[in-house]
């Protein structure tokens, strides 16, 4: 499938990380959310009804990342990934959740990881 909906640079602020200094206090993170969906009736009808409120999943996804106290990024991405990959019509979703702070020995500008459910091809 062709046709995707794309939501980038969502940013949520989220308890999140393994050690106590990390969870200690709410961390931004950014969300990328690729969606695989066939969207010829809606191009063709101009009806929200035939495509995905992107209004109603951004609140989703960030009331879900807000609520989330995950260790791991992909534990967080896994979560977003399966909640988009049940909405009708969702044919393949790929889940990007990355942070720029983390305790690593080199310095590094941010960290994310993909998550992918279904097929985007």
């Amino acid at each position: 499938m062709s046709d995707r909906i794309t939501i980038a640079g969502l940013s949520v602020e989220t308890r999140i990380g393994v050690t106590s200094k990390e969870r200690s206090r709410p961390q931004e993170v950014l969300i990328d959310i690729e969606i695989a969906r066939d969207l010829t009736a809606a191009g063709a009808s101009d009806s929200l009804e035939e495509t995905i409120d992107y209004d109603g999943l951004v609140n989703e996804v960030a009331a879900l990342a807000r609520a989330s106290e995950c260790n791991l990024l992909e534990r967080l991405a896994s979560q977003i990934a399966d909640r988009v990959a049940d909405k009708d019509g969702v044919a393949g979703v790929t889940v990007r959740v990355g942070k720029q702070h983390v305790p690593v020995n080199e310095e590094v500008s941010s960290i994310s990881v993909s998550i992918e459910r279904g097929s985007l091809g």
